[in-house]
């Protein structure tokens, strides 16, 4: 992904996911990949967007402000 208007919904649903779960692992799960996979998919959108939307550690995924205020149009855009 080079910008955000290559990001697919199922990105965005993965991202709201992850905000919601403050999980890669959870997610992964649930959606029947790998923890890497959807930490990759994430990296990705920040890529695509130029923002860091989590603050990564071993025992959460915290989003970032960039974050918060990405998730009102992940949702919008994803109902």
């Amino acid at each position: 992904m080079n910008d955000i208007n290559t990001v697919s919904i199922k990105t965005l649903v993965t991202f709201i996911g992850v905000f919601n779960t403050h999980s890669f692992s959870e997610v992964a799960r649930r959606e029947g990949v790998s923890a890497s996979n959807i930490s990759r998919t994430i990296q990705q959108l920040e890529d695509a967007l130029g923002q860091q939307l989590f603050y990564r550690n071993t025992r959460a995924v915290v989003p970032t402000e960039a974050g918060r205020l990405f998730l009102d149009y992940a949702q919008t855009i994803t109902e």
